[in-house]
């Protein structure tokens, strides 16, 4: 059964640690890598996540841009809804 939980990372000197995949066409954004020791990996992001929501906005049909744009703009801190 899939779950779905949110996670709240804070900002690292080196960002939040973890790069995506997907977004072209209809394909959904997945976490692609969680870097060992990143602010991802200390809040239990996990490889093959797939994102839903960045802050509270779906981002359902976005591309791959689209969202890390929208992670690039989390200054301080970034609120993901994930399903697992």
């Amino acid at each position: 059964m899939e779950e779905t939980r949110t996670v709240t990372m804070v900002r690292r000197m080196d960002g939040f640690g973890f790069s995506i995949v997907g977004g072209h066409g209809h394909l959904p954004i997945y976490v692609k890598t969680v870097f060992s020791g990143s602010a991802a990996d200390s809040s239990g992001l996990c490889r093959g996540d797939r994102i839903l929501a960045v802050d509270g906005v779906s981002v359902d049909g976005m591309g791959h841009d689209q969202v890390v744009a929208m992670l690039n703009e989390a200054v301080a801190s970034v609120t993901l809804t994930l399903q697992s």
